[in-house]
């Protein structure tokens, strides 16, 4: 086999880069090799509010400097800073309008190498295109003499480091592999995204455009799009949750697991109580706050025997455990608790509290807001007791959870009870309140 030339050069430029970048290691790595550690720099800088130098209590100072340069160099584009008393202060800003992509998904192209992973990568590659079909043995003997000849000071990587990379390779798609008696040989993989038609390629692209900021786990698109090069994105989006991207890892193990009917093993941390726990629970499914943003996993916990949901977010080192045979009786259990759900509280079914509220809507010139009280007032119903007066009324599990929504209607209700009064009574006293600030209200609704 006669190694090309370009791949020659291709290979001393890398070597020569990630030797460089070994050497200067131990002053500043912008590569991290455990995506949780990218996830918590991320959250810790730009979630929940860049810090000061003196707020970063968790490392030493140090760090704090690494970690703002390590995301400086990933969001370059999306970080300003402001100046004050306790010193700079960064932050992330981006119009979500103006925003192709997400800018978040650099994250995820800031996993680290070595100088193994860099020269078998392009070793396995090389003979591969040149000669399908060989076995590890056969591909460790080759290497040497047709690519170590060309490098200095290099160790020859030994059968068994090459065979895991081989099946790593098999794993991800790469590489495919055949098994002839009692030898393995391996095979490129061709890009299934080459084979497309025109027109199949067009839609593909038009669905990637879209998905990559909306669907769970839209890196995926993105890198799609990142494959053609492809030209400007023709959406915006209103609303862009950028943070959904960093738990789309968490997302797929659960979603794995929820497909597998499997159990997980997962660390809990709320950053209200600042309490880690370890979970064992089976999921069921996911639910997303459209107005907030916030996603959450809705589990059975055969420990307590109840229902519970988990902030996305807060979960961490997720695993999966064995098969459970009642997932779909939990399942289905599960969806008749939330039937009576409006967010996503799941105390059970044996907790059910009613409200009923009244309210003035002009049919003639305010026909929207009847159609938004009927499309977003869930399961509850709407009945027309007199002219221009209508009574809405529901039955749900947690009653605090429809505050922000009812506040929407301030201004338009005649009166509101329900059975859950320390809720009603905390809604009614709000708006007395803020009528008193701006100097009461005349026309008596509430």
């Amino acid at each position: 086999m006669r190694t090309s030339e370009c791949t020659v050069f291709m290979l001393k430029w890398y070597y020569s880069i990630v030797e460089n970048q070994v050497n200067t290691m131990a002053v500043f790595n912008e590569l991290i090799k455990n995506f949780e550690k990218i996830r918590d720099y991320m959250r810790d800088f730009l979630i929940y509010g860049y810090k000061y130098r003196n707020d970063y209590s968790i490392r030493s100072a140090r760090s704090y400097d690494n970690e703002r340069r390590r995301i400086e160099n990933y969001l370059s584009k999306y970080v300003c800073q402001e100046n004050s008393v306790r010193g700079k202060r960064l932050f992330i800003t981006a119009d979500s309008i103006e925003t192709e992509a997400n800018p978040l998904f650099a994250a995820w192209m800031s996993k680290s190498f070595t100088k193994n992973d860099i020269m078998l990568h392009f070793f396995l590659l090389d003979i591969l295109e040149a000669s399908p079909g060989l076995t590890v043995h056969e591909i460790a003997d080759m290497i040497p003499d047709s690519y170590l000849s060309h490098l200095k000071d290099i160790t020859i990587p030994d059968v068994m480091t090459i065979r895991f990379k081989l099946n790593e390779y098999v794993r991800i798609g790469f590489l495919r592999s055949e098994k002839k008696g009692r030898t393995v040989q391996y095979f490129l993989e061709g890009n299934p995204l080459d084979k497309l038609s025109d027109q199949c390629r067009e839609d593909l692209l038009m669905g990637c455009r879209f998905f990559q900021n909306t669907a769970p786990i839209g890196v995926l698109g993105h890198f799609i799009l990142q494959h053609f090069h492809d030209a400007p994105s023709i959406f915006s989006f209103r609303h862009l949750f950028m943070a959904h991207t960093l738990d789309d890892e968490i997302l797929l193990k659960i979603l794995s697991a929820v497909q597998q009917q499997r159990m997980i093993e997962f660390v809990n941390h709320s950053r209200k109580s600042g309490k880690t726990r370890v979970i064992l629970a089976l999921p069921i499914n996911i639910l997303t706050n459209v107005r907030q943003g916030r996603r959450y996993l809705a589990a059975y916990t055969y420990k307590t025997g109840k229902y519970a949901t988990y902030r996305l977010d807060y979960i961490k080192d997720v695993e999966l455990k064995e098969k459970m045979s009642d997932f779909k009786t939990k399942a289905d259990q599960l969806q008749a608790v939330l039937s009576k759900s409006w967010g996503v509280c799941l105390p059970g079914t044996e907790r059910i509290e009613t409200l009923e509220m009244t309210l003035c809507i002009d049919e003639k010139t305010e026909p929207y807001i009847l159609e938004r009280l009927k499309r977003e007032g869930k399961h509850g119903v709407v009945e027309k007791i007199s002219k221009d007066t209508f009574v809405y009324s529901i039955e749900v599990t947690d009653t605090n959870e429809m505050l922000p929504w009812l506040r929407t209607f301030i201004g338009r209700i005649i009166a509101i009870k329900g059975s859950n009064k320390k809720v009603i009574n905390r809604f009614i006293n709000d708006i007395e309140m803020m009528a008193a600030l701006y100097g009461g209200c005349n026309d008596g609704a509430v």
